[in-house]
């Protein structure tokens, strides 16, 4: 079985599949709502009928299944899925939970053990991902999804979390959830003291919609401004790569015969004006709940990871921090930019993922300054950079930051 960690991805076997939405017995929790989106281009549901769960189990290409006990202490919801019966215009199915009755018993993702998901083939083959718990008191969860690529089919771990409902998640994704309260079983009645009069409406708040679609920085758009927070939260940058596509000719020639080791890292400024470097070379892993309040998770030196490098930004802290420039750069091999299929992904609890992709690059400098994120009086703001350097000097030079800088290397 192939385990992922947040953001990683690997290859399932078309034909039929099994999707396992599983979780601890709890107290206090009375269920978690599993549901199946099915999404086209435009991460958006064609209609109604594309929503798959316990109120519309579907008869076609997903149907679901609720399985209690589905181990000692353990239930679980079932997805069972055909991909050569899913339409060509389905191009991603995302699978979500939701905690019932998360409003009136107070539970939420943070309080919940062993969640899991796994994809399991006819032959045999398994792939699973356990969420790490929610830290914000989401009750909403984006778990994973199915997508195509090329002619085959990825699972990837998504784990993204969201401190709303079942309405405003399907919403997002372009489904009309009328009424709340008749989609989803209804909680015991609770007596109320006072009956308020017959002329009183009683308005319930309108949850605000949430954002779950991916935004692509490009060109054309190459600046996003996130909702302004005081706090927010477990900041995760993700960069991946493919060792593939630096194989055969072109990878016999580099040194080692290998692919190219492409690391994740970010200068940082902070609010008092202190400056510095987290990454791999020279050990600079940073730190996380003290200053920078920035930490880089791991350094994967062939490309062949499922999960590529991952980075860890303190939200909580975001007000010590002033900007952020996350930069790749090329450790080892022959740069080629074009063959690494290189992309970095900020994720923020509430939000949809934020993608940048390494599509260009002059193939004689090894250092590429993909995305800003700045402080901008409070607020998140990511920018497109995608500016090529032959090193780390080029690049403090062409953005005033103004460290000094010496030959390193990665023990």
């Amino acid at each position: 079985m192939t385990t992922l960690t947040m953001g990683g991805n690997a290859p399932v076997p078309a034909g039929d599949l099994t999707v396992v939405v599983e979780w601890a017995s709890t107290p206090g929790l009375e269920e978690i709502d599993a549901a199946a989106f099915l999404l086209g281009a435009d991460g958006r549901v064609s209609g109604d009928a594309d929503m798959i769960f316990y109120g519309q189990k579907g008869d076609g290409a997903v149907r679901f299944e609720r399985v209690p006990g589905h181990v000692p202490d353990r239930d679980a919801s079932v997805f069972h899925i055909k991909t050569a019966s899913l339409p060509d215009r389905v191009q991603r199915v995302a699978f979500s939970g939701t905690i019932h009755g998360a409003r009136e018993t107070g539970m939420h993702f943070g309080r919940i053990a062993g969640l899991r998901i796994s994809v399991q083939s006819a032959q045999g083959d398994a792939v699973a991902f356990i969420p790490p718990p929610a830290s914000n008191g989401e009750t909403a969860l984006v778990i994973g999804e199915l997508y195509r690529r090329d002619a085959g089919w990825k699972f990837k771990a998504v784990g993204q979390g969201f401190a709303s409902g079942l309405a405003s998640l399907a919403s997002a994704y372009g489904v009309d959830v009328e009424d709340t309260a008749a989609a989803l079983p209804p909680p015991a009645p609770k007596p109320q003291p006072v009956a308020p009069p017959a002329s009183a409406p009683i308005v319930q708040p309108t949850p605000k919609p949430i954002n779950l679609s991916k935004v692509s920085l490009t060109k054309e758009r190459p600046t996003v401004s996130l909702e302004k927070r005081s706090d927010y939260g477990d900041v995760t940058v993700n960069l991946n790569w493919s060792r593939a596509k630096t194989g055969g000719l072109s990878g016999l020639l580099q040194r080692g015969g290998g692919g190219i080791d492409l690391d994740l890292g970010c200068l940082y400024e902070l609010t008092d004006g202190s400056i510095g470097c987290v990454q791999a070379l020279g050990n600079s892993f940073g730190r996380l709940n003290q200053e920078p309040f920035v930490a880089l998770d791991s350094d994967d030196r062939s490309g062949a990871s499922v999960d590529g490098e991952w980075m860890r930004v303190n939200g909580r802290y975001f007000t010590n921090i002033q900007r952020l420039l996350v930069f790749a750069f090329i450790y080892d091999g022959v740069p080629n930019w074009g063959r690494t299929d290189g992309v970095v992904t900020v994720r923020v609890p509430g939000e949809g993922p934020v993608e940048v992709r390494m599509e260009e690059g002059s193939n004689a400098k090894r250092m590429c300054a993909v995305a800003l994120i700045e402080n901008d009086a409070g607020q998140m703001r990511i920018s497109r950079e995608v500016a090529y350097f032959r090193g780390h000097d080029d690049m403090d030079t062409a953005y005033g930051w103004g460290l000094r800088w010496k030959a390193g290397s990665k023990n």
